[in-house]
């Protein structure tokens, strides 16, 4: 459990820019399609980005946490200005 704290702070802290320029695309899709939830980056590579959605007020019926959910874009979709 601690390694994967770790791994992932590593991974959030070296890999993912806090810069990025054309994040507000990909906060305005999100927005319009879950509108009550947190969003995180998971991974991204050259063709796609993969997003955790985790709706807020979805809880889960079996286990009452909120649900999740990956998220697949399309990069060249969200830089088309």
């Amino acid at each position: 459990m601690l390694g994967y704290f770790f791994c992932h702070r590593i991974h959030n802290t070296f890999l993912l820019t806090n810069n990025l320029d054309n994040i507000e695309n990909i906060q305005v899709v999100l927005k319009e399609k879950y509108p009550h939830s947190k969003n995180e980056i998971l991974y991204f590579n050259d063709k796609y980005i993969f997003i955790d959605v985790t709706d807020t007020l979805k809880l889960d019926p079996k286990t009452k946490k909120a649900t999740e959910k990956i998220h697949i874009m399309e990069l060249e979709n969200l830089f088309n200005d």
